[in-house]
C-alpha cells in the first residue's frame, strides 16, 4: 500500500520512524520542561530535569568557565533568578538528534527576566541559543550538559539590583 506520508516503506520501517519521532518529541519536551518549571518558579520540578551531574557553559554571558556540579547543586548557579518578579523563556527551532540513550537538542531562546521595583518593571532580555545534551533514564530524559550562546543582551543594569552585575561579560555591559 502506498501513502504519500510514508511512501513505499515497510511496516517495520514506519514503526522505526514513529519511534524516532516520539524520541525526538520526548527530548524537546524535556528541554522545554526546564524552562517551563523555571518560569513558574517551580524549583523542585526544575531540578527533576537534570541528571546526577550537570555541566553548564554560560561563558558567552557570564565570566568564568564551564561549571560541573552535582544534581543537588544545580540551582546554586541560578539562585539569583528567584529574585525576579517574572521569568519568560520561549524556545523554538529545535533540532534534535537521538542516538540510543543519549540525545542532543539545539534550540533558539528568547528570554525576559522582569524585576518589579517601586511600581516599574525593569527587564533583562537575553536572546541566543542552547545546545543541550540529554541522557535517557528510567524516569525520562535528563540534561547532563548544556551550553548557552548569547546573541543579544539588553537591560543588564537590572543585574546591579540583584548583585550579579559584576559577573556579566564586559561586552554586554552598558
Amino acid at each position: 500500500m502506498f501513502s504519500p506520508e510514508i511512501g513505499e516503506r515497510s511496516v517495520k520501517e514506519v514503526e522505526q520512524l514513529v519511534k524516532q519521532m516520539i524520541g525526538k518529541q520526548e527530548v524537546i519536551q524535556a528541554v522545554n520542561e526546564m524552562f517551563i518549571t523555571m518560569d513558574r518558579f517551580d524549583w523542585d520540578g526544575f531540578l527533576k530535569c537534570f541528571a546526577d551531574e550537570v555541566e553548564d557553559d554560560y561563558t558567552s554571558l557570564f565570566k568564568g568557565g564551564p561549571n560541573k556540579v552535582k544534581h543537588s547543586d544545580v540551582l546554586e548557579r541560578w539562585k539569583y533568578l528567584k529574585k525576579f518578579s517574572a521569568l519568560y523563556h520561549s524556545l523554538s527551532n529545535h533540532k534534535v538528534t537521538v542516538r540510543g540513550d543519549d540525545a542532543d537538542c539545539y534550540s533558539y531562546v528568547y528570554s525576559m527576566h522582569v524585576l518589579s521595583d517601586n511600581g516599574r518593571n525593569d527587564i533583562w532580555k537575553v536572546i541566543g541559543f542552547y545546545d543541550h545534551h540529554l541522557v535517557r533514564t528510567a524516569t525520562g530524559w535528563k540534561m547532563d550538559r548544556m551550553k548557552f550562546t548569547a546573541v543579544s543582551v539588553t537591560g543588564v543594569d537590572v543585574l546591579r539590583k540583584l548583585g550579579v552585575y559584576d559577573k556579566i561579560q564586559d561586552k554586554w555591559k552598558v
